[in-house]
């Protein structure tokens, strides 16, 4: 006889937003977005992933006076669409990520992405160690990413956002050895606390 259905709804949402706000993860790592802001100038993006999505946890703006605020904090992206996304898919299987594009076709589709396109990025983003875009989600806006594990199960991945003309190829490969370098260092710093 009792076949009520429930939801949840927005104020639900709301608040496991508000408690993300408050996760000690990110508390630990809005210093260091903060840092890699100053560091480059640039916006800077901090994604986790969540399920088949890449979820934007902070967005920090740089000093430079042009600002790219692609993804807003609490926004969802499919991985792979999006240069943090990208570098959270690249550490994937293959196998996983041809059954996530299958979920997925439409949706990346309706992003102008192919699976052959997401696969080529993907093995450019694992020999250079870190992801590319360039124009793909919004022309005239480019995007390097680093992903590293900070948990056994959770990955995150750090990325900067700019204009194309501000990113060219030489400053994405200088800010992506910068971003590994300094994400490589933070994973190690907080897998071993002093």
């Amino acid at each position: 006889p009792g076949t009520r259905r429930y939801r949840l709804g927005v104020d639900s949402m709301q608040l496991g937003f508000a408690a993300l706000r408050r996760a000690p993860l990110l508390d630990a790592l809005r210093p260091f977005a903060q840092r890699l802001a100053r560091l480059s100038g640039d916006t800077v993006f901090l994604v986790i992933r969540q399920g088949d999505y890449a979820l934007c946890l902070l967005r920090e703006a740089g000093s430079f006076p042009v600002k790219v605020f692609t993804t807003d904090q609490g926004e969802r992206r499919l991985l792979g669409v999006g240069a943090g996304g990208l570098a959270l898919m690249a550490a994937l299987p293959d196998e996983e990520i041809a059954a996530l594009y299958a979920r997925h076709a439409a949706g990346y589709a309706q992003s102008g992405v192919t699976g052959a396109a997401l696969m080529q990025a993907v093995r450019q983003t694992r020999k250079a160690g870190h992801s590319e875009i360039v124009d793909t989600i919004t022309p005239g806006v480019s995007g390097v990413g680093v992903a590293f594990q900070v948990s056994e199960l959770t990955w995150v991945a750090f990325s900067f956002g700019a204009i194309s003309s501000r990113l060219d190829a030489p400053r994405r490969a200088q800010m992506g050895a910068l971003l590994q370098a300094e994400c490589q260092a933070w994973a190690r710093d907080y897998a071993s606390p002093a």
